[in-house]
């Protein structure tokens, strides 16, 4: 995954901030609820991989490598859900 790529929400989404989650509404009617990892990238965003994984570390007690591996699915998964558009 290339590092200087920038991760932001696409436009059509709806999302909603919890004291513990992030509910997010995508233009279909499709709801999802982010915790933990996924809720602090998805806080974090627009960003590109460096920065969400400087918020991952610094909440969460992971390792680089396991961050980005973690952070790197999460995005391809909400990327082909529709939800997250990537540029640079």
């Amino acid at each position: 995954m290339d590092t200087k790529m920038i991760w932001t929400t696409t436009p059509e989404v709806m999302a909603t901030e919890l004291p513990d989650a992030v509910v997010i509404l995508d233009e279909g009617g499709e709801m999802y609820q982010l915790s933990g990892v996924a809720r602090a990238v998805w806080l974090a965003l627009p960003a590109d991989l460096e920065t969400l994984t400087a918020a991952v570390t610094a909440q969460f007690e992971v390792g680089v490598q396991a961050a980005q591996a973690d952070i790197s699915a999460f995005l391809s998964e909400m990327t082909q859900r529709g939800l997250l558009t990537q540029s640079g």
